[in-house]
């Protein structure tokens, strides 16, 4: 069951969603939610890759099914880095 969550990093369907570049350059990618945000943009993409991970069936195995984005992002935490992400360009 848990292949399927790895096959789905390689799936045509679900990769851009759940991937994005590594910070190292070399070309390679890796799950969305476990790159450190450097943006708003970035902390939406793992809160959307989180959310489309959790709606792969076998999760549902596991006991998420059911669960929302809120129950495994803080909407809390995505506002403050949204306004500290604001703040930041605002000043620049």
């Amino acid at each position: 069951m848990i292949a399927r969550l790895y096959d789905a990093l390689h799936d045509p369907a679900t990769h851009d969603v759940l991937t994005c570049a590594t910070h190292t350059g070399s070309g390679g990618y890796t799950h969305t939610y476990f790159r450190a945000p450097s943006s708003v943009e970035d902390l939406v993409g793992a809160r959307d890759a989180i959310a489309a991970w959790a709606r792969i069936q076998c999760m549902a195995e596991y006991g998420l099914d059911g669960w929302t984005v809120p129950d495994l992002i803080n909407p809390r935490d995505v506002n403050h880095w949204r306004a500290i992400f604001n703040s930041q360009t605002a000043s620049t």
